[in-house]
């Protein structure tokens, strides 16, 4: 069979879209089909390209992406081979090009991490919020018929290398293929001048510098100054790095899956759009550490916290295994085997459970309990209440949760999280005798 790729990638959008489609070709191939990969333009042969068919559609740079020039110049590239599958990675492509390019191939996917409205056969989708399906906006699917592959089942990911300790407390800074760099020079700096020694001694920073990173030169030229910081050159896949990583700081997107997989410590900033993911279906990737772009600027509270994943790394460790959705590296499989074969499961079905289980009990609030301490806290009604009314905001939260000595419980019931309480106040379910000291939900 034929597979048609049709995505792009530039310093703008970065390299996420286009690795994904490398990965599906890499194993489609291996199972005899024929693949081949065609974007807008192709200025230079890109090393990472270089066992691949690429085929550039534009002589120049497209300015603006019309979708029914888009399609004439794709079934132009596409008119000499035997019509196939064509799998969109694209977020300029609509409905309208997916309608069209229907009447010239045997069957269209699309991989999408937005919920948009689609008019194909296919749609994938791994975003952990619609391992929950009710969660999904089936509206937005226009054909009929169409098999709607959903949840972290679905992840395109590749085998990860086996796991290997070191005597360094190593950190993987990443920012995309495209980001800028600058972050983390400075978050480094805060890092190294601000911190103990003796926790500062062993820990070292290898930085990823992507083909299209900013200010990579401040990077390589602090490097040399620095060996604790190493930077990483010509790296396409972050399993090649994750190996022996204690802590993963970056951005959101690709790299939630892939640090997921590897279960590692992470602390994720959400930078783009189809990056930003409620923490609770985050949680369920085992990723408690969530923040956002603007958060990139607190330099010294981020080094402040890497020393903390440092200092209670046990701690870190235990919030990253903890995954109720795991993550493998069978999704590219998954796929294949929904497109091209019949009766294949088309989602993980997992429905909310609303069956309610009559129970109400007190624990020990722990550290899964990060996120939604926070949501309670911020809550107006709590804050009405408290000597601070502002919100608090992620990153001082976790900071402060990293370093209190504060012994709280929570209130469950019905499996629920319903109130919190702390410093040891008596508690009446009847009565808030301490409402002080006792967060609602």
């Amino acid at each position: 069979m034929n597979f048609f790729f049709r995505t792009n990638f530039n310093e703008k959008i970065g390299l996420g879209h286009l690795f994904r489609c490398l990965r599906l070709i890499r194993y489609f191939e291996t199972q005899g089909h024929s693949c081949y990969l065609f974007t807008d333009l192709l200025k230079k042969r890109f090393h990472f390209l270089k066992n691949f068919n690429v085929i550039p559609i534009y002589k120049k740079k497209v300015h603006f992406f019309d979708q029914k020039k888009g399609v004439i110049q794709f079934t132009k590239a596409t008119k000499n081979f035997k019509k196939g599958i064509v799998v969109i990675d694209d977020y300029r492509i609509g409905v309208d090009w997916e309608k069209r390019i229907s009447r010239y191939h045997k069957k269209v996917a699309v991989i999408d991490d937005l919920n948009k409205k689609h008019y194909l056969d296919y749609i994938i989708n791994y975003n952990p919020s619609f391992d929950l399906t009710g969660n999904f906006n089936y509206k937005n699917v226009l054909k009929k018929n169409c098999k709607i592959l959903l949840g972290h089942k679905f992840s395109i990911l590749e085998k990860k290398k086996k796991r290997k300790k070191s005597n360094n407390f190593n950190v993987i800074m990443y920012n995309g293929s495209s980001g800028d760099l600058i972050f983390f020079e400075k978050i480094i700096k805060f890092f190294l001048l601000k911190q103990e020694k003796l926790h500062k001694k062993n820990v070292i920073f290898k930085v990823v510098i992507g083909p299209f990173s900013k200010n990579k030169e401040r990077i390589l030229n602090f490097s040399k100054k620095n060996k604790q910081i190493i930077p990483i050159l010509n790296c396409y896949d972050l399993n090649e790095i994750l190996f022996d990583a204690n802590l993963f700081v970056g951005s959101a997107g690709v790299s939630s899956f892939e640090t997921a997989f590897n279960k590692l410590p992470s602390i994720l900033f959400q930078v783009n759009d189809n990056q930003k993911v409620q923490s609770k279906y985050m949680e369920k990737i085992g990723h408690f550490i969530i923040l956002k772009l603007k958060d990139l600027y607190t330099y010294e509270k981020i080094s402040q916290l890497i020393l903390l994943a440092k200092v209670q790394y046990k701690r870190f460790l235990y919030l990253s295994k903890n995954q109720k959705f795991l993550i493998d590296s069978k999704g590219t499989k998954r796929i294949l085997e929904n497109i091209i074969k019949k009766n294949i499961t088309q989602r993980i079905d997992n429905k909310a459970n609303k069956k309610l289980i009559e129970n109400q009990y007190i624990r020990k609030v722990n550290d899964k309990d990060i996120n939604h301490y926070l949501y309670s806290r911020n809550l107006k009604l709590n804050r009405d209440h408290s000597v601070t009314l502002e919100k608090i905001i992620p990153i001082d939260h976790y900071i402060w949760w990293f370093t209190t000595k504060r012994i709280s419980h929570v209130l469950i019931k019905n499996n629920k999280r319903i109130l919190y309480l702390y410093d040891d106040k008596i508690f009446s379910d009847k009565t808030y005798d301490y409402l002080d000291h006792v967060l609602l939900v």
